[in-house]
């Protein structure tokens, strides 16, 4: 099943035709497509018009699920029930990784929606472009500047009740034949959220600035170079699930790509890129109590800072013809990652202790992926790829390499690691308005270098330590998906199933030993056996009146640890929405309703969580457009102000309470 997503600030959820790029064969596939700039689009009637405030929110509606540990911001994609190192995200196709131990700050942090192009979310293991995975594919593409185009600005101004949330988005791009530049930058910020029982989050606020700069040239008739710059700073962002609070969260992020079409079968690409991330975060606005009665390193401060430095290359071609397309992909990178913790004890006569978490881990990655697709038919069209990675894993911290050492004695901390995956796909059109489609994969994924060499890393929602291990095998998969998908004028639907089992799953390996003096017990990375994930997801879209449109999704994920017998932790449970969208090109109106099912089934060993309620949550949004130029839109999310929190929202962080809304855009 191939998800994609086209940006703006309209939104569809539905079931489309959608062309793959370079490519002969039309397939129809669960989509969700968000304009590039609703100004300059004509408005549909299965756009539904929910703005999106951030990339969270473009996110939930691509289909993913979202890992959440803070108000609204920088939410940890999960897509299928998989998470982590075993999906693959990349900006660009560039590889960029979370320099906080504790997840405050996954890639998708530094990118803003209005920077966005697309977003292509793979999720039956055939895209492996940028990266290993075992079924789960999400890019994000950064907007371009365009040539020969009139000097434009956009200016988009927005504030919400709750937590006094703000917004201010501006952008400015113009074009020669031979030259286009574009310049965007956002800010958000918030105060303490209000959940829906009428209860202030403290610390739960924060402000952020993003900007970023892009250049193309048009160095001849057929080559280009373009050049991205994006520069990400979040201050104070409060994480009232976790321990620790951000402080500042800074990326730096650049790119030099060469394009270029040798043929009209045959397109290059070559980009340099590096990136640089640097956290840190601290526990110095708590609460004394809470700092005095933790269960993890009580009466101390516990300031953490870590930093991530990304080099990569990434060589693309891609050759077309009548009935077949090629594509193939070098992918370099290398990855340098550190992070440090200071122990201050609040007795003042006690001097301070510092610790190291990750001891300058190095990691060099060489990956090369092909794909073949071919027309057999009109109806038949077969697919195949394959991806293989050779990597090298080593400790720079000669201290730090014997400290972890020590919990593993006889074990090589430099490691060389290699991974191979295979798929096959097979797309037939059983009559003009029905396709069917089969995906047999085998994927596998090698350790991040957090599973491999984080040192003494806590979990607040298990309330376990975390110790990494070495040596730890490869996970493997072999996944199948079926789906078929129908469409007529006025009708689109899909329906998809998968099965998916996973050998060698990594985690904390569940022990029945507790720590002294009731401190949260130590784990250690490793395999707990086998792991079995299915799941469905289904969605329609009927046109009702010309002028009204309903559109309904539904999708159920369930996971086991088959042999340690204990569910999967982080599974969301059976979701469903609805909505309805009226109107015409000046006023359009939505009513969207958004449903989730209680989650019991929950993991006891090997992340222990508790159980979900089900909830459901409505939204009301109108939009106008007097004049081309000019679009106002408000909403009410959450009418009900239903007081909830997802399954996946860490230590059960609560979601926001009724919002209202109010918003500008215009071109200038």
């Amino acid at each position: 099943m191939w998800y994609r997503t086209t940006i703006s600030a309209l939104f569809i959820l539905s079931s489309a035709t959608a062309y793959a790029q370079d490519s002969v064969r039309t397939v129809i596939v669960r989509e969700v497509v968000v304009e590039a700039d609703p100004l300059l689009r004509t408005w549909r009637l299965d756009r539904p018009i929910s703005t999106s405030s951030s990339v969270d929110d473009l996110m939930r509606l691509g289909g993913l699920t979202l890992i959440q540990r803070a108000n609204g911001f920088a939410g940890e994609a999960s897509m299928l029930g998989l998470r982590g190192g075993q999906m693959n995200t990349s900006i660009d196709g560039m590889k960029i990784h979370a320099a906080c131990v504790d997840k405050m700050d996954p890639s998708t942090a530094y990118v803003e929606i209005d920077n966005l192009s697309t977003l292509d979310v793979s999720s039956d293991a055939t895209d492996l472009r940028y990266g290993q995975n075992l079924g789960g594919s999400v890019n994000f593409t950064l907007k371009q500047p365009t040539l020969n185009s009139p000097v434009r600005s956009v200016i988009d101004l927005s504030g919400e009740s709750n937590a006094s949330m703000r917004r201010l988005r501006a952008d400015l791009s113009g074009g020669t034949p031979d030259l286009a530049l574009r310049a965007g930058y956002t800010l958000r910020s918030a105060d303490d959220l209000r959940s829906g029982d009428g209860s202030t989050i403290s610390l739960s606020g924060f402000t952020k600035h993003n900007i970023q700069v892009g250049g193309l040239w048009q160095a001849a008739k057929h080559d280009a170079i373009t050049a991205t710059f994006i520069a990400d700073l979040a201050t104070d962002v409060g994480y009232p699930s976790l321990i620790m609070d951000t402080r500042r969260a800074q990326a730096l992020i650049g790119a030099v790509a060469w394009r270029s079409t040798w043929s009209p079968s045959v397109t290059t690409s070559a980009k340099l890129y590096a990136n640089a991330v640097d956290h840190t975060m601290d526990d110095y606005d708590r609460p004394l109590s809470e700092i005095e009665n933790r269960d993890f390193m009580p009466n101390m401060y516990m300031p953490m800072a870590g930093t991530t430095n990304v080099y990569g290359l990434l060589a693309e071609g891609a050759y077309t013809e009548m009935s077949n397309v090629v594509k193939v992909v070098l992918d370099a990178t290398y990855l340098a990652a550190t992070a440090t913790m200071q122990m201050i004890p609040l007795d003042t006569s006690v001097s301070t202790m510092n610790m190291t978490n990750i001891g300058d881990a190095r990691i060099g990655t060489i990956g090369t992926s092909a794909s073949w697709e071919h027309l057999v038919s009109e109806d038949l069209t077969i697919r195949t790829g394959v991806r293989v990675d050779v990597s090298t894993r080593t400790l720079q911290d000669q201290s730090f390499r014997s400290v972890l050492g020590g919990y593993y004695p006889g074990v090589d901390l430099d490691q060389i690691a290699g991974a191979i995956s295979v798929n096959a796909a097979v797309y037939y059109t059983l009559a003009e308005d029905v396709q069917v489609w089969s995906v047999l994969a085998r994927s596998e994924r090698m350790p991040t270098h957090l599973e491999m060499y984080g040192f003494w890393l806590y979990d607040p929602q298990a309330n376990i330590v975390t110790i990494g291990r070495p040596d730890l095998a490869n996970e493997r998969a072999w996944s199948i998906d079926v789906g078929t998908s129908y469409r007529t004028e006025d009708l689109r639907a899909s329906v998809s199933a998968w099965v998916r089992r996973i050998d060698n799953y990594i985690a904390p390996v569940p022990t029945q030993d507790t720590a002294a003096s009731g401190q949260p017990p130590t784990r250690y990375m490793g395999s707990i056996g086998t792991a079995d994930l299915t799941g469905f997801d289904a969605s329609a879209t009927i046109r009702v009146l010309p002028w009204w449109s309903m559109q309904a999704s539904v999708r159920g994920i369930w996971g086991v640890g088959v042999t340690i017998d204990d569910p999967l932790p982080l599974i969301a449970p059976i979701q469903a929405s609805i909505r309805a969208v009226v109107g015409e090109r000046v006023l359009q109106g939505e009513v969207a309703v958004y449903a989730s099912a209680a989650q019991k089934r929950i993991s006891r060993s090997i992340l222990p969580e508790d159980a979900t309620a089900s909830w459901a949550r409505a939204d009301v949004l109108i939009a106008w457009r007097p004049i081309t130029e000019l679009r106002i839109q408000a909403s009410c999310t959450n009418v009900l102000d239903t007081f909830y929190h997802e399954h996946t929202s860490i230590n059960n962080m609560p979601s926001r309470g009724r919002s209202f809304n109010l918003g500008v855009r215009a071109e200038l």
